[in-house]
């Protein structure tokens, strides 16, 4: 699916390697020199409570889109998620301060599925740390038959 959609993005995604060990990168090629220059970096994190690792090295990386993708919606993420604050706002405020942030971070949490679709909530940070847009993403599950 990853190749699919880099390619839908006039971009390319390279499954046979794990660069800077980020789990999915989407290159383009660069128009000087020809080095693959990172576009999009993806992580997935299946625990909560470890998700702030995968924030801290996507805030470290150069792209103009980071995406990290959480598996499961526990009480206290929802509570968070409801009051438009995530407890890496406070990451996301230490790296503006010292350093800045490249490009928009996107949260995409997945909350159910069933035979017809999949429910994420997101929300989409600036580089100021601002939530610029919150809400549902219902992907529709075509029947392969």
């Amino acid at each position: 699916m990853l190749p699919r959609i880099a390619d839908d993005l006039n971009l390319f995604y390279d499954d046979t390697k794990e660069f800077l060990r980020v789990d999915y990168t989407f290159f383009k090629k660069g128009s000087l020199h020809r080095w693959d220059v990172p576009m999009i970096f993806i992580e997935s994190e299946n625990s909560w409570e470890s998700a702030y690792e995968e924030v801290l090295k996507l805030c470290s990386v150069n792209a103009p889109l980071k995406i990290l993708i959480q598996y499961g919606l526990n009480d206290k993420l929802r509570g968070e998620l409801e009051d438009r604050e995530t407890h890496w706002d406070y990451i996301f405020q230490d790296y503006i301060h010292e350093i800045g942030l490249v490009g928009y971070f996107a949260l995409l949490v997945y909350v159910t599925q069933d035979d017809k679709s999949v429910t994420f909530k997101k929300m989409l940070y600036n580089n100021k740390g601002d939530i610029i847009d919150s809400g549902d993403i219902i992907i529709e599950i075509k029947n392969s038959r």
